[in-house]
């Protein structure tokens, strides 16, 4: 089962809005300048093997990544924030 009972979450869900939906953006270009020019990441794959590891390649992994971080993680930290942490004993 991928989602409780409904009323077995002892609080409400927010609502998605679009100024939730769009809080997170993901720092592709932070990251793409780390894997590409910092660690030179298409010629440590090749040496580790995988030759048909390319930037394209790469590049799809991480849009999708990105994409799933904005659209299905982020989303989560509402409801975080409007339910809070509790300590249980």
């Amino acid at each position: 089962m991928l989602h409780p009972p409904a009323s077995s979450i002892p609080f409400p869900l927010p609502t998605p809005t679009p100024d939730l939906m769009n809080a997170y953006k993901a720092p592709l270009a932070d990251i793409r300048f780390a894997l590409y020019d910092v660690l030179d990441c298409e010629r440590v794959f090749s040496r580790l093997g995988f030759e048909d590891t390319n930037r394209e390649l790469m590049d799809a992994v991480l849009d999708e990544c990105a994409r799933f971080a904005e659209t299905v993680i982020a989303p989560l930290n509402a409801v975080g924030d409007s339910h809070g942490a509790t300590y249980d004993k």
